[in-house]
């Protein structure tokens, strides 16, 4: 009796699940449109050439945090 009630249960639970989600998506809009899967999908240059036209700087080694100075403590009795 208590397996069936459970079984059940899990049942309703599963197919709301499944079309709450679909009702949301619908209610939302938010569906995969064929533009959107070519966004994700890379593609090759047509020569296949690579141009780096962006050179960084030089980083400034005279400014980096090496840490605080050493405090001396006494500890507390």
């Amino acid at each position: 009796m208590m397996l069936k009630f459970l079984l059940i249960v899990g049942l309703i639970g599963f197919l709301l699940f499944r079309v709450l989600g679909v009702f949301f998506r619908v209610l939302t809009g938010s569906t995969v449109n064929p533009k959107s899967q070519d966004f994700h999908q890379t593609r090759k240059p047509k020569d296949s050439n690579v141009n780096v036209d962006y050179i960084p700087g030089k980083e400034k080694k005279g400014n980096r945090y090496n840490g605080g100075e050493y405090v001396d403590y006494e500890e507390l009795d």
